[in-house]
């Protein structure tokens, strides 16, 4: 650390405050300058996002007392050194760099708010065409899969239920089911089923038991889910049941509403020919005691 020659005063005691108050100052420059040169090696290393960012906060609060502080400083090396000492002449020059400094803290560019951009809608999207209704899936004779058209944005999305669906139902059920929940096996002999999943995945396990059907004796295991929103219509006469792999929501619809429409067997007959994605946790009274497949299917064939 320099040592200052101060000019001889009568008291003591204020040149070694006065003293104390210039090597304070000095120190703080000398850490400044130290901290602007660690900034730049950082910014020189790794980019501009790892120098640390001026609080302009700070600034514009840390300014004008620093500034007053150097006036005072000003005014008292004034009284006691005289006008034209050196130490009135530093004070000068950090008088007119710290007036700078918070001129250009106050002004516009520094104390403005940052702009924040206008929210800007999201274009509205409209999802592919649904597929056509009259096109049949492969593994049962009458089973169809239509995607609903959806439009997207940025609050979700609006879906037509009935525009492509492939019947309108005579009635509707809104069937909740919790992760590992089994319902079937079930099975309509007059009326069609239509499933539109809304919430959460399953699976759809299916087993045609119509006599004389291209895929008579066929099974299959569908896997849907909320996010796809397509309608599965199930033919009379095609026993179907859900695995809930999480919990879901699914809209049931019947072109017909009778209530001895509907028949049942039990969901882990071999007949079946179904592996279900794991074992039911959940299973109602009428599914747990439901009888054997070759009892549905006998009686199935009487009706239809």
């Amino acid at each position: 650390m320099p040592e200052f020659v101060v000019p001889e005063i009568v008291d003591d005691e204020f040149r070694e405050h006065y003293r104390g108050l210039i090597q304070t100052s000095l120190l703080r420059t000398v850490e400044a300058e130290r901290g602007r040169r660690v900034r730049r090696v950082r910014r020189r290393r790794h980019g501009p996002a790892a120098a640390k960012p001026v609080s302009r906060s700070r600034l514009r609060l840390a300014a004008p007392a620093v500034w007053a502080l150097a006036v005072v400083l000003l005014v008292v090396d004034a009284i006691v050194f005289g006008l034209e000492s050196w130490a009135t002449g530093v004070a000068d020059v950090g008088v007119v760099a710290l007036t700078a400094v918070w001129f250009l803290a106050a002004s516009a560019n520094l104390r403005g708010p940052i702009p924040v951009p206008a929210a800007v809608a999201e274009p509205v999207e409209d999802e592919p065409a649904p597929a056509d209704p009259s096109q049949e899936d492969d593994s049962i004779a009458g089973l169809e899969l239509v995607r609903l058209p959806m439009q997207r944005d940025g609050g979700g999305h609006v879906t037509d239920l009935l525009a492509a669906a492939p019947f309108s139902p005579a009635g509707w059920q809104m069937v909740a089911c919790r992760a590992g929940a089994l319902r079937g096996m079930h099975a309509h002999t007059r009326a069609e089923d239509l499933r539109i999943i809304v919430q959460g995945r399953v699976a759809l396990g299916l087993r045609d038991l119509r006599a004389g059907s291209p895929s008579s004796e066929r099974s299959a295991l569908l896997e849907l889910s909320g996010e796809d929103y397509c309608a599965v219509r199930i033919p009379a006469g095609v026993a179907h049941g859900i695995y809930a792999v999480s919990d879901a929501h699914l809209l049931v619809g019947l072109s017909a509403v009778e209530e001895d429409d509907e028949l049942g067997c039990a969901w882990n007959d071999p007949g079946l020919g179904i592996v279900w994605p794991g074992e039911p946790l959940f299973l109602s009274e009428r599914d747990r005691n439901a009888g054997p497949l070759s009892i549905l299917v006998e009686e199935l064939r009487k009706e239809i």
